[in-house]
């Protein structure tokens, strides 16, 4: 029996056993159409876009008049020490990619700060621990206040802007508050799984030329707030 047989006959027992069941089979007439939705709702910055009024709109928008697009979205989305004069400066062939230009902004600041303006209480990290049933969840206000601990503690073990401090830190809300407290006071960051030995470690700071070290005095998991 050729394929095209054995495909027909495949559809005709299927359609056939489809039929005589109570499973219903939608006529082209009743198939609902697929909804629409508002565009302004899910994407507040399009409410400013000329004729935008659905997804493909907003998509040839993008694409066709790209700095409107990425400028809207850049000035409501992310919070500016310094505003940006230019929204992109690209040219493939010469290998120069450059967004924002003029901008300045705080990574930490938009992480968290933006958030615990809006919905402090809203969940940042969900840590989910070894133990089942014991995952701790950490607010952007909570996080917020770790990342500002850290971030003085830092400071007051000399830390300056541009120097690289080493975390040797299982994974846990601290180790990202520390992450976050190095970008909030310009630091740079080196992070270092907590299995390493000693000998692995030192590599690792010499290598990241690291001027402090981060590590966890506690076990596996190590309290949230830090231990000054």
């Amino acid at each position: 029996m050729s394929p095209i047989w054995r495909y027909r006959l495949l559809k005709n027992s299927l359609y056939a056993k489809f039929a005589n069941s109570s499973f219903p089979i939608p006529s082209k007439s009743s198939r609902q159409p697929i909804r629409s939705y508002n565009i302004a709702a899910c994407m507040p910055e399009a409410a400013s876009f000329q004729g935008v009024g659905d997804h493909k709109g907003l998509y040839e928008f993008s694409i066709n008049q790209g700095d409107s697009f990425w400028g809207a979205v850049g000035r409501q989305r992310l919070s500016w020490i310094t505003p940006f004069h230019t929204v992109q400066n690209c040219d493939l062939k010469q290998g120069k990619i450059k967004w924002f230009e003029g901008g300045q902004l705080n990574v930490s600041v938009n992480c968290v700060d933006r958030h615990v303006h809006t919905c402090p209480e809203r969940v940042a990290l969900i840590w989910e621990r070894d133990e089942p049933g014991t995952e701790v969840t950490i607010t952007y206000r909570q996080l917020l206040e770790l990342t500002c601990r850290l971030g003085n503690l830092f400071r007051r073990l000399g830390v300056r802007q541009g120097e690289c401090i080493t975390l040797y830190l299982p994974p846990c809300p601290l180790t990202v508050a520390a992450m976050l407290a190095c970008a909030r006071i310009g630091a740079i960051h080196n992070v270092v799984f907590a299995g390493f030995s000693a000998e692995a470690l030192a590599e690792r700071i010499r290598d990241g030329e690291g001027s402090a070290l981060k590590i966890s005095t506690s076990g596996s998991e190590p309290a949230l707030a830090p231990q000054d």
